[in-house]
């Protein structure tokens, strides 16, 4: 079983958004604030793709791959003004690339099945009349392990992810590359476990060094946790991962 839940984090390449008379505030921490009141209802604002050409031609993309059978659960951290005003949609597509089977929510959550003959799939945000909205991010998973899983949004900045899981303190703490748009957010059972979003260049300086600690501990201090285990996405964040284990 896939032991993995997915943030899926809007893409600055702005080619699937719909900017056609929007002011977008792309924020350092990942959240984009999207405001346009000439948008029609029904279109889509943004869209994330899973497509056959995506996978066989080794094109970046920013949905996991699904299961088809498999029953999954999409969360959607938005704030909307007004509320409801904005939907969330989700296409699956055959070989051929004809919609087989779709669901469009107000909700922000929505419990759905893989069907069978799934090839790819699409996300999108729909206009439901909304005027604005602060997005943070998607939140997908097989819908067991999103009912086992209590993910929080961090307070602080660079801090972008708390995951809980059971009783346990120990924390294992994984660094992440700012910018990365589809992020793995390993399960553990009976771990918790903290995402920390890093620039390659953050810890040039002492000063630097000292806030990305002091950010670190916060959180876990807020949450009753102890550092545990700590991975680094790539080889470029090895050297923070040392300057955290040194701090145990």
């Amino acid at each position: 079983m896939d032991k993995t839940i997915y943030a899926l984090e809007w893409p600055t390449n702005g080619t699937d958004t719909y900017g056609y008379g929007a002011v977008i505030d792309y924020l350092p921490n990942g959240e984009v604030h999207f405001k346009n009141e000439r948008v029609s209802p029904g279109l889509a604002v943004h869209r994330w793709r899973q497509t056959n050409e995506s996978i066989h031609f080794l094109q970046s993309f920013f949905l996991p791959l699904l299961v088809p059978g498999q029953e999954y659960q999409l969360r959607a951290d938005i704030e909307v003004t007004p509320s409801d005003s904005l939907g969330l949609q989700i296409q699956f597509f055959d070989e051929a690339g004809l919609v087989i089977d779709e669901c469009l929510v107000r909700t922000s959550q929505v419990d759905f099945v893989v069907p069978a003959g799934m090839v790819s799939y699409e996300i999108d945000l729909i206009n439901l009349n909304t005027v604005e909205f602060n997005f943070h991010n998607l939140i997908l998973g097989k819908k067991e392990l999103m009912a086992a899983t209590q993910i929080q949004r961090s307070s602080q900045a660079d801090v972008q992810f708390v995951l809980q899981h059971g009783d346990s303190n120990q924390a294992d703490v994984a660094l992440i590359n700012r910018g990365t748009t589809l992020i793995p957010l390993i399960y553990r059972p009976n771990r918790q476990t903290v995402m920390v979003r890093v620039k390659r260049n953050q810890l040039t300086d002492v000063s630097k060094i000292k806030l990305f600690k002091k950010q670190v501990t916060t959180i876990l201090t807020e949450n009753n946790l102890k550092l545990g285990n700590v991975s680094a996405q790539g080889e470029s964040l090895s050297k923070i991962r040392k300057i955290l284990e040194t701090s145990k």
